[in-house]
Formats: structure tokens, C-alpha cells, sequence
């Protein structure tokens, strides 16, 4: 059997995704349209064999009539799912080319969704959730830094920059190894000095260097969700989003709110060996 996944969600969503994924690839061959370098995490588990950008196969003449180079793509796949807004186009552009079986979703849980965010891909899909995930992805280099990741893709979602530098700041008073991980989203932010700070572009490069550290510590953004699904020590602080359904996957992630944040409780966390 081979299913096509059409998928733009962001990092977290992807992480929040692979669960679903991983349990429908023990059965079929998963392709995937969407963003190759965030499916990368997903091939490099196994569970996606390939993703395409848009473009490569013309997709968005999905929206008004079907491409030749389109129609002969999907002609290989005997399921397709969109995961997108008002889907129902697509849907009704791609019955024309005579798929046998097409499912279209919201690429995020609805509003009324009380249940965790990944169960809600799994329901799509028909499947049952597991007690516990792990994104398989090794490290050559247990560095046992504790990494902070002070920002995110959504300025309402990040606590105040002081939060982070006390913690900097605690930790290397234990003599601890600190490292902030930056990236686009934290372009403007002043750095503590002193501070070796992470810059990697791939997903992958990435992850494979998180799960050699002991710790992380970020707001709710798609690195924190990479780090809890590789199973490292993760801390995560929710300003407006609702961590019973945007937690990380993961067997050791703890999670904060403003009505919860305790620096000396996530200080111990971080610091304490186990």
C-alpha cells in the first residue's frame, strides 16, 4: 500500500504528527508533500520515504485543474490525506483523477479538541495512541551541555528573556556547561556574555546534538518538541498555549505556566543528575 501525506504544519506540529506516522508506516509506504527539511526528522526514522516540495509536483494546480506532471504523481498512491483549511477543493479536484480513497483534515486540532495534539492525528487516521514516544535519533557525542532555547516563532508564546538569564545564570553557578540555542527567531535578542551559543540549520544536525545533551529548557516551540520526542530532559514553559494539548511527546518533560513557573524547582530538574 502506498499513502500520501499532504502536510505543512511547523516543527512541532510535525513532531506532534509522527506518532500517527510511525504506526502507519508498519503497514504502508509513506510519502509526504510538505517541508523536506522538517519530514527529514521523519526519513531519518524510517518512516517517511520521501518528501516533495510543492512545487516538484506542481501541486498547487491542485487548486484550480490538475496538472498532467500532478495527475501521473498521485496516480501512484491508493490513499491520500490532506491535512489543510477547506480542503474540500482538493478533495473534489483529486476524486477527478480517480484515487480510490482521499481523507481531508484541519492541519491542526479544532478549538473544541481536549485531548492531547497528537491523539488528534492518530483519531484522523483511525489509530489508537501509545503510552510513550521516542523519536529514534542517536547522538555520537554525549556532550551533557544543558541547552536554553529562549524564543520562539510566536513573540506571545515566550516568557520574558530575564526568566532564561536567571537560569543561565543558577545553572553556571553549579558549574554546569550552559548553551543557548539561536536561530532566526531570536536574531535581536542580547545574549548573556560568556554563553556558547548553538547555531544549526538542519532539523537532523539538530536533534542528533540535543540527544547528547542533559538537559533543555525553551517556551513551547518546535525545538522543545524535538528535544522531548528524543527523550532528553526537557522543560517547557507555556505562556498562551495549553500544555494538556500542546505538550511534548516524550518520557521526561515538564512543563510550566505562569501560574506554575518555580526557578529553583526547574533549576533542580535540570541540574540533578539521573
Amino acid at each position: 500500500m502506498k499513502k500520501l501525506i499532504v502536510f505543512f504544519g511547523a516543527i512541532g506540529d510535525t513532531i506532534l504528527l509522527a506518532p500517527a506516522i510511525q504506526k502507519l508506516s508498519r503497514k504502508a509506504d509513506i510519502t509526504v508533500i510538505g517541508y523536506p527539511e522538517r519530514m527529514a526528522l521523519l526519513e531519518k526514522a524510517g518512516w517517511v520515504k520521501k518528501t516533495y516540495n510543492p512545487d516538484e509536483v506542481d501541486f498547487t494546480s491542485l487548486f484550480s485543474s490538475p496538472s498532467e506532471k500532478l495527475k501521473q504523481f498521485l496516480l501512484k498512491f491508493d490513499t491520500v490525506y490532506f491535512f489543510i483549511r477547506n480542503g474540500d477543493i482538493l478533495t473534489k479536484n483529486t476524486k477527478t483523477i480517480g484515487i480510490p480513497h482521499i481523507h481531508t483534515f484541519p492541519g491542526i486540532p479544532p478549538n473544541n479538541w481536549d485531548n492531547h495534539a497528537s491523539n488528534y492525528y492518530l483519531h484522523c487516521f483511525g489509530l489508537t495512541p501509545d503510552n510513550e514516544f521516542i523519536l529514534p535519533i542517536k547522538t555520537q557525542s554525549f556532550h551533557k551541555k544543558i541547552i536554553i532555547h529562549p524564543g520562539s516563532g510566536s513573540p506571545k508564546k515566550n516568557f520574558p528573556l530575564e526568566v532564561f538569564i536567571t537560569l543561565t545564570q543558577k545553572i553556571v553557578h553549579r558549574k554546569l556547561p550552559v548553551q543557548w540555542c539561536v536561530g532566526p527567531a531570536e536574531e535581536n535578542i542580547t545574549f548573556p556574555p560568556n554563553i556558547s551559543l548553538l547555531k544549526m540549520e538542519k532539523l537532523t544536525e539538530l536533534a542528533k546534538y540535543l540527544a547528547g545533551a542533559s538537559a533543555f529548557i525553551g517556551n513551547d516551540n518546535g525545538i522543545s518538541h524535538i528535544a522531548g520526542a528524543i527523550g532528553i530532559k526537557t522543560v517547557v514553559l507555556f505562556r498562551t498555549t495549553d500544555p494538556k494539548i500542546w505538550h511534548p511527546l516524550g518520557p521526561h518533560v515538564y512543563t510550566f505556566t505562569p501560574q506554575t513557573l518555580h526557578l529553583g524547582e526547574i533549576e533542580n530538574i535540570v541540574c540533578r543528575k539521573t
